[in-house]
């Protein structure tokens, strides 16, 4: 039992505060209307059973039990949270992040030794299978209760959601980053690090937009497929030369290391050298001998790999430089590092120019293929990079379409 609350103890009279927040939160998880409707339902039913001369149905409403079954505490913690300076705002965190805290609470209820007495071999949890095989569990738990859900929803409803989307890179400003990129190589005395981070970046750059790729999806790119198929897009008919872009990792819905292969025109029709940057990249790593190893494209010169904040302070660094020299790309009232990022800009960019273009959504689909396979749960074969080819190959004409269009 803990101790007395008291009116006159600071800490007890803001702990107070915040059980009235989750308290109206969770009121306003309904409509005023639906509520409204309800109850205006009940007293109709009422005034039937006296008609008819039955009693009324009398539901309890209390009192509920001293301590906390249903999550009060835990709701504290997350109001607690969101007064902390976000991501997105230096006022509060916003809900999608706040959120999170009841997933770390249910993860840890559902591993509790008191709630999985299944193995201790008197299995009192409640499963359901459906039809197709699909088995649900019954989670118990103070986060899913019906007042937990209620306070979780009115408080989503009450704080809604504050979205800073990153700019999309349009192909002027992505061709003035690869010429950046090219008046530096051009210096005979350029240090060999800064030339060894202008060709990783610069392909990275490349395969992120021609490849319509969030920021980490690049970072799958595996080395020694790339240079092993380094000459495999190349054929006697211009339009449909190629590079291919094997990505290897562990994805999400699927078991265990899966392989996607990727095919990108050779150049865009605006003139993007796809090629050229990803053939800059599978040299290197083949001089350099990473090539006999698996492991990530994306790497340093150790074989270790680049990680993102990496990638996001060159791209800040190179559209900084850009936006100094060509006010006319990048205006001088944007935030460069708050509006630019490696994770939706180059997809968003790529995307709008296909679009621009008349490229149709049926297109944009395939190029994104493995990706929506991914996101629906779904399995694909893991096969080897020379059957995935093998594959890709009978929908080459529209594989390339996306990125010959960019």
């Amino acid at each position: 039992m803990g101790k007395p609350g008291s009116e006159f103890r600071t800490s007890d009279c803001e702990l107070m505060s915040y059980f009235r927040r989750a308290n109206l939160d969770m009121f306003w998880s309904k409509e005023a209307s639906t509520v409204a409707g309800s109850l205006s339902a009940y007293k109709q039913a009422r005034r039937n059973r006296v008609l008819m001369g039955m009693p009324p149905e009398i539901i309890p409403q209390g009192p509920y039990p001293i301590g906390d079954p249903y999550g009060m505490a835990i709701a504290v913690d997350i109001l607690k949270q969101s007064q902390r300076p976000g991501k997105n705002s230096k006022n509060y965190t916003q809900y999608d992040s706040v959120r999170k805290l009841r997933s770390g609470y249910s993860n840890l209820f559902a591993a509790s030794p008191a709630l999985n007495k299944g193995f201790s071999g008197t299995d009192d949890t409640y499963k359901i299978k459906s039809s197709k095989g699909v088995r649900f569990d019954y989670l118990y738990g103070k986060t899913e209760s019906q007042f937990f859900a209620w306070f979780m929803l009115g408080m989503k409803k009450r704080m809604g959601r504050l979205v800073n989307q990153d700019m999309g890179i349009s192909m002027d400003l992505m061709l003035a980053i690869l010429k950046q990129y090219d008046l530096e190589l051009e210096d005979p005395d350029l240090d060999p690090d800064r030339v060894r981070t202008i060709i990783v970046c610069g392909a990275a750059f490349v395969i992120l937009f021609a490849g319509a790729l969030r920021g980490n999806e690049v970072l799958y790119v595996e080395r020694s497929e790339l240079v092993k198929w380094r000459q495999g897009g190349r054929t006697k008919k211009v339009d449909m030369t190629h590079v291919v872009v094997p990505l290897m990792g562990r994805f999400k819905a699927e078991t265990g290391t899966r392989n996607f292969m990727m095919a990108l025109a050779n150049e865009s029709d605006s003139g993007l050298e796809i090629g050229r940057w990803v053939h800059l990249l599978s040299a290197k790593l083949e001089m350099e001998g990473l090539s006999k190893s698996i492991g990530p494209a994306i790497c340093n010169a150790d074989g270790s790999l680049v990680t993102s904040q990496e990638l996001n302070a060159e791209l800040h660094d190179v559209l900084l430089e850009i936006q100094a020299n060509s006010p006319e790309l990048i205006v001088s009232s944007i935030d460069v590092k708050y509006k630019y990022s490696i994770n939706r800009s180059f997809r968003r960019g790529s995307t709008t120019r296909a679009r621009e273009k008349g490229v149709s959504e049926a297109t944009i689909s395939i190029n994104n293929r493995w990706r929506q396979v991914e996101r629906s749960g779904g399995s694909m074969p893991n096969l080897r990079m020379i059957d995935l080819y093998t594959e890709i190959s009978q929908t080459l004409v529209s594989r390339l379409r996306f990125s010959k269009s960019l």
